[in-house]
């Protein structure tokens, strides 16, 4: 049944506020945060750690990180409840103004009349919900992106779905892998073991990690983030996730067995806790590699080799503007054997950056079906593998390019 877009809008004040357990949760994470950041310099000078791996840098190294973080971390109630107001940073698009946040001012203070002010712009999203609305024709309602009506969401409804650009991206990666058949993938080797495991590196707010469970049922999921921005994953996924369990790594603490449940790692805690670790079913990053310094992305992209394993499959989906992002394609292709690009899906996941698949070895579940183009990789080296320019494709969106930051 297509999904139906009704002529409702649902802002802040449609949302149900934090519970005081969820504030006290929140402000306990909050501590654990400005913890992790105080901390981190000393931490990586006792270890020897490359600040230029591992600090922000590149296109996070402004001072929005920084600043939005100082906001959050106060813990007041207002704030916290309409913590939607700052994820701009991740997804770049501003709930306060319902649109892509190009050349947006910084928001200095979530303010007070909040729900009235994204209410009279309510109709500067209706586009992203028509297009949520064309890349949901051919998907059940069960496969769509569910948006938790907390932390000050708003958008139009769309079968009870809050949706707006955030949700529709969500909608469109959520496409792309279940097209590109890795969802079905991770889901029979979860089979096998009782539980998916999956790695996201730089989750956002995490909306995806957790429309991406509710895909795939019990999952060990693992963030890897810099703690200014992680304090945005940890709290929501906190609030929206209330009964699974939620531990965050601590230097000289060991994790938790695997199973079930969402852990929080540092991203210059990865060399204490990479063993640890173990691998993974599925690595996952939207639009932060390329925003990254060439060396990070190597040194992420070594990383993920290792995690993975020998079964295991990276998707990452990252914009690529010539002189503005870093060109994560020729980076990685160094590191894994296999890579491939993504061509239109049954479900449309085209119009927020261009999706890839990478792995260590050849996974023909993945590699011997339709819609997917190899890319040159290490194993490719020499077999004059050349694959024609293709142009970034064209959506209500092409304003969001590099915008996020």
């Amino acid at each position: 049944m297509p999904p139906v877009l009704k002529p409702d809008f649902v802002g802040p004040a449609d949302n149900f506020p934090l519970s005081s357990a969820d504030l006290t949760a929140a402000a306990a994470t909050c501590d654990t945060m400005v913890a992790l950041r105080q901390g981190r310099a000393a931490y990586m000078q006792q270890r020897g750690l490359d600040p230029q791996l591992w600090l922000p840098a590149h296109m996070w190294g402004q001072n929005f990180v920084a600043s939005n973080f100082d906001k959050v971390v106060r813990k007041d109630p207002h704030t916290l409840n309409h913590l939607r107001c700052l994820t701009y940073n991740f997804t770049g698009f501003s709930l306060l103004t319902m649109a892509p946040c190009e050349n947006t001012p910084e928001v200095l203070e979530v303010p007070v009349d909040a729900d009235a002010r994204i209410r009279a712009q309510a109709g500067r999203c209706k586009d992203a919900a028509v297009e949520f609305v064309r890349s949901t024709q051919q998907v059940p309602l069960e496969q769509r992106v569910t948006t938790p009506r907390l932390f000050g969401e708003s958008g139009w409804d769309v079968d009870g779905a809050v949706v707006n650009f955030d949700t529709w991206s969500c909608q469109q990666r959520l496409n792309g892998l279940r097209g590109s058949g890795v969802i079905d993938l991770v889901r029979r080797r979860a089979a096998r073991r009782g539980y998916a495991r999956v790695l996201e590196i730089g989750a956002g707010f995490g909306n995806l990690a957790y429309n991406l469970q509710q895909q795939l049922g019990p999952t060990d999921y693992v963030v890897v983030d810099l703690p200014e921005s992680m304090v945005y994953s940890a709290v929501w996924l906190g609030a929206v996730l209330p009964d699974q369990r939620h531990t965050v790594a601590v230097p000289g603490q060991r994790l938790p067995a695997a199973g079930p449940g969402v852990t929080f790692v540092a991203n210059h805690l990865l060399d204490e806790f990479q063993d640890q670790l173990g691998s993974f079913d599925l690595v996952v990053n939207v639009m932060s590699l390329s925003e990254m310094a060439p060396a990070q992305v190597a040194e992420y992209g070594r990383r993920v080799a290792a995690l993975l394993g020998p079964g295991g499959v990276f998707f990452e989906q990252n914009y690529l503007v010539p002189g503005v992002h870093t060109d994560v394609v020729g980076i990685l292709g160094q590191t894994f054997g296999y890579g491939a690009l993504l061509d239109e899906t049954p479900a449309p996941h085209r119009g927020r950056g261009t999706a890839r698949l990478w792995a260590n070895g050849y996974c023909r579940e993945l590699w011997d079906r339709g819609g997917v183009r190899p890319l040159p990789t290490r194993c490719s080296r020499g077999r004059d593998v050349v694959l024609p320019a293709r142009p970034e494709h064209v959506s209500i969106t092409a304003a969001l390019a590099g915008v996020g930051h």
